[in-house]
């Protein structure tokens, strides 16, 4: 895999709070017009990853290895966080808990913008 680079990709911003502390929790959904993509963070660092899971479908990838790939090209260590599904669960950065988007509290859109993230597979 060649070294990823950052990309700035359209994204709606939610904020909700923490089922577990009642902290703020901000994260970002890629918009994907009809195409199929997860947005991914990786908790140690904060690491953005689009992963397109049409091309994962059709090309018949592993998405561990391809986000083990993604850890190695980012200089992320293995095992130093844990990559989360953003459309399903959310992390809070206060207490470090993992929750279901489900039991989030006052879930509701800030923003409209470009975020900085990483696209796996690379298309560069």
């Amino acid at each position: 895999m060649k070294t990823m680079t950052s990309h700035e990709l359209p994204a709606q911003v939610y904020e909700a709070f923490c089922s577990a502390c009642g902290s703020r929790v901000e994260y970002a959904l890629f918009l994907a017009s009809f195409y199929s993509f997860g947005s991914y963070l990786e908790v140690g660092t904060g690491t953005l990853v689009r992963l397109d899971l049409d091309a994962v479908h059709y090309q018949k990838l592993d998405i561990a290895r391809l986000l083990a790939e993604a850890e190695l090209s980012l200089g992320i260590s293995q095992g130093a966080g844990r990559w989360i599904d953003q459309a399903a669960e959310l992390y809070c950065t206060r207490c470090r808990a993992t929750f279901p988007k489900a039991n989030a509290r006052a879930d509701r859109l800030c923003f409209a913008g470009k975020i900085a993230a990483y696209e796996v597979p690379s298309k560069g």
